[in-house]
Parts: structure tokens; C-alpha cells; sequence
């Protein structure tokens, strides 16, 4: 029809609507970090992307318990294993014994491939990387007498 105009429709809140934006913005904003590491976990299998590890804590000395740190020298010079291979093993190792460790690497330059396990302010070793199991029971039992 000439002459007459049509207008849009416009999209009009009413109050009743409007006072579930502010909850709906607060359960977003809450929400939103963990949904972002759910989907970083599924995605890499680490559950704390940005998070302080436990290993830097222990580097660092400011963890607030006792710890067993696996301090390993590491040069790639006449290496059987790779540094994982290593740090599964040494893993399994205090596994056997209930305990856990945390496995620290630096590099060893072109030195000896060593490894010192600390517990609190004691330290057991240095052992060479062959010989890295004489060490796990005597910090197995100083980290125990701390508990």
C-alpha cells in the first residue's frame, strides 16, 4: 500500500528478562576457566597449562612439604636412554616403595651424567646414572622420617 510505512519489529526486554543477565554473566565468568582447562586437558593430557608445577616449586624451594627431588645431570654424550625413558624409571623405582619423586633435569654439559636425591635439606648422592637405585632407599627413609 503506497503511502503507509511498515516498520520492523523491534526486540523489546521486558524487566523480567533483563534480571537473569547479570546471574547469567557471573556463571559465564566463573565457569570459563575451567571449561578452558578441560578443553587444554583434553587436548594435551596436562591438566595445568599455566599453573606453578610442583617441580618448579621444588627448584625454586618453596614447597611447603617434604618432597623427594631427583636432581639429574644430563649430557647427551653416550646416552642409552632418553630423558622420559630416564624419568620413567626412576618414577617406577619409588612406585615400587609407595612413594612418588619428582624428577628435575639440568643440563650436565660435558660432564658426568649424575644424579642427587634431595629430601628437605639432606642430599643422597651424587650417583652416577647407572647406579641411580643405591639412592632411592635412603631417601625413601629420610623423606618418611619427616611424615
Amino acid at each position: 500500500m503506497p503511502g503507509s510505512q511498515i516498520s520492523s519489529p523491534k526486540i523489546v526486554f521486558r524487566r523480567s528478562e533483563r534480571k537473569y543477565l547479570p546471574l547469567f554473566l557471573a556463571v559465564l565468568f566463573v565457569t570459563t576457566p575451567a571449561l578452558g582447562t578441560l578443553i587444554w586437558y583434553k587436548f594435551t593430557g596436562r591438566v595445568a597449562p599455566l599453573a606453578i608445577t610442583q617441580e618448579y616449586q621444588a627448584r625454586r624451594g618453596s614447597l611447603n612439604d617434604i618432597a623427594i627431588i631427583a636432581d639429574v645431570s644430563w649430557s647427551n654424550s653416550d646416552q642409552r636412554l632418553t630423558k622420559e625413558a630416564f624419568r620413567t624409571r626412576l618414577i617406577r623405582a619409588f612406585a615400587a616403595h609407595g612413594e612418588t619423586v619428582i624428577v628435575v633435569f639440568h643440563d650436565g654439559g660435558s660432564g658426568l651424567n649424575e644424579v642427587t636425591y634431595r629430601v628437605g635439606s639432606n642430599a643422597f648422592g651424587p650417583y652416577p646414572h647407572s647406579e641411580a637405585a643405591l639412592g632411592v632407599r635412603s631417601s625413601i627413609s629420610a623423606y618418611r622420617l619427616h611424615d
